[in-house]
Order: structure tokens, then C-alpha cells, then sequence
């Protein structure tokens, strides 16, 4: 990405524009006064958008490594998978009411709790908490987008 730094002048009229790049003391149109040419557009415009649009996940599932992978036992492995329209911090993910840690891979996170003795029999409850790369939040998961469940 383009990087694009503004110097402002000063009250007493000197311009410090000593970091400038020697690339930028001329531009397209030949003017050599360092002047940005605010309002020309370079066909780049991604460097100069401010994302304030929150994320969403695209999709969301729940699956249990047992037989029937919508029921799980002590002992088995509760899998939450989920993608989103762009890439976000770390997300937060509870299972069962515990905190689990989230990985990223080939464009999807996941996050997996172990079922135990003292988890709850119920179909088994997730939070999704997640902000993108600009700190916009998204909205709160607490259902699946394929309408899997797992039952403990």
C-alpha cells in the first residue's frame, strides 16, 4: 500500500518537508513545489477509504466429532467454524460457557471445546464476540446461519 504523509506549515512560514521522498518533489503534472494535488485521483482509492462498516459472519456451524455429530459425550470435541466478509482481530468465542481459543486458517476461524462431567445437558450454547481490522464490531453470534446444533 501506498503510505501518503501530509507536513502542515508553520506560523512563521517554514515548510518542513525534509522527510519528504526526492520521488515526490515533482509530480505528474510537473509541479516541483511538493504540492499535493488533493482532489487528482491516482485509481487507488483503498488507501484513502476509512472502513466504518461493521463485519459479518458469512457463515456460522457448530459439529461434534462423535458419530452423530450433532450429539456429544464427555470426552468429545465441540467444534465451532465460522467465516466472515473480512478479516477480523481475534475473535472472542465461549462454548458451553468456556472461553476458547480461536484459530485462522484459509479464510475461516474455528474454535473447539472438549466436553466435561460438569458441562451442562443441553443443546450446547456459543457466543461469538468479533471487531474487524478498523475496531468496527460486529454484532454478537449466538445461532448458527445452517441451523446445526449439538445437543450434550
Amino acid at each position: 500500500p501506498k503510505l501518503i504523509s501530509y507536513a502542515h506549515a508553520s506560523d512563521d512560514g517554514d515548510d518542513n518537508n525534509e522527510d519528504r521522498d526526492e520521488d515526490e518533489d515533482q509530480d505528474e503534472d510537473g509541479d516541483e513545489g511538493g504540492n499535493e494535488d488533493q482532489d487528482e485521483d491516482d485509481g487507488d482509492n483503498e488507501d484513502n477509504d476509512i472502513d466504518i462498516l461493521a463485519p459479518i459472519l458469512t457463515s456460522v456451524s457448530i459439529s461434534s466429532n462423535n458419530n452423530d455429530h450433532s450429539l456429544a459425550k464427555e470426552g468429545d470435541s465441540v467444534t465451532l467454524n465460522f467465516t466472515a466478509n473480512e478479516l477480523l482481530t481475534i475473535p472472542i468465542v465461549t462454548i458451553a460457557g468456556h472461553n476458547e481459543v480461536v484459530t485462522y486458517l484459509e479464510d475461516s476461524y474455528t474454535a473447539t471445546h472438549v466436553m466435561i462431567r460438569d458441562d451442562a445437558e443441553e443443546t450446547i450454547p456459543f457466543t461469538i464476540d468479533f471487531t474487524d481490522l478498523a475496531e468496527n464490531a460486529g454484532t454478537k453470534v449466538l445461532v448458527t446461519t445452517d441451523s446445526s446444533s449439538v445437543t450434550y
